[in-house]
């Protein structure tokens, strides 16, 4: 039984039978509608569900439900069910009541990218998270790079000062004499960085040939990141390859590259016999096709 006014539809079973409200139509084109519940504010058509035609137009046997909204005197469809089981989002945001607590899938949750290629994640409110967990137990697998925005991180700890690791880079770079020897060529010039943070570990290779000694500190410069500045401290690294050095210092134990505070340079030390470091080493020793391979680790500015 069905009862009807100008305000209200009802239909009412007062058996053990379902109430159906059904549109049967032989559409032709796929998303064509095949029932539309219409909804007007003062003449004003603001919302509306379709039951629309689905993708197999031959056998005429699926179909989709659309949701529309109002804005403005203009409906946009917002979601969508398919007939492929999903649900798509058309227009808006997803946006998760606080009282929901959550979503969850039983299968795969796709994002589509917008037109510009983008996904967008937004936390909304004050001091709110976005958090991806993976039940407790599991992995979160990142199958492409993650790309952090300028300035920004990974952190430790979100509400600790200074456990923010926000740089990393890798790379090569090329050495240059910056004092020492003048007119000299590289026969080899190797360099290496990997840089976390504020860290810089560095590899060389450095042979040079030829060159005038100009009686100064042996320094290469060039270094990818210019040394902190304290005003006191230099970092030391190790050597574990020389050759043809042609007049090493006599009290020599071994050559160690240092870091200068304040600058992309690379000083050779002469490290003495009972461990300390001693005199600077002059450009003299390189004249003679001289070789050293070294590594060092500095903080940058």
């Amino acid at each position: 039984m069905s009862t009807l006014s100008k305000t209200a539809l009802n239909l009412i079973e007062g058996g053990d039978l379902p109430c159906r409200m059904t549109g049967d139509a032989n559409r032709v084109a796929q998303n064509d509608p095949l029932l539309s519940i219409r909804s007007f504010w003062n003449s004003s058509e603001v919302a509306s569900i379709e039951a629309q035609a689905g993708v197999d137009t031959t056998n005429k046997d699926d179909g989709e439900w659309a949701f529309f909204t109002g804005d403005s005197g203009t409906l946009t469809e917002v979601l969508r069910l398919l007939q492929t089981k999903d649900v798509k989002i058309m227009a808006g945001n997803l946006n998760i009541a606080a009282a929901l607590k959550g979503l969850q899938f039983g299968g795969n949750a796709v994002l589509t990218p917008d037109a510009s290629g983008k996904v967008t994640l937004t936390s909304y409110g004050a001091n709110q998270n976005l958090d991806l967990d993976a039940n407790g137990t599991g992995l979160i697998n990142c199958l492409k790079d993650i790309k952090m925005a300028a300035g920004k991180g990974i952190s430790f700890d979100p509400y600790g000062a200074g456990k923010l690791l926000n740089d990393y880079e890798e790379g090569t770079f090329s050495w240059t004499v910056s004092s020492g020897v003048t007119g000299a060529t590289f026969a080899n010039n190797i360099g290496y960085y990997n840089k976390v943070g504020r860290q810089v570990y560095i590899y060389g290779l450095i042979t040079l040939n030829g060159g005038a000694p100009d009686g100064n500190a042996m320094k290469f410069g060039n270094l990818p990141f210019v040394a902190v500045n304290d005003g006191v401290f230099w970092f030391h690294g190790s050597s574990y390859l020389m050759s043809n050095l042609s007049t090493p210092p006599a009290d020599t134990g071994s050559v160690l590259p240092r870091i200068v505070y304040n600058t992309s340079d690379c000083q050779l030390m002469a490290n003495t016999n009972n461990g300390t470091t001693g005199h600077s080493i002059i450009g003299d020793v390189f004249t003679n096709a001289g070789s050293i391979q070294f590594t060092a680790l500095y903080i940058t500015a």
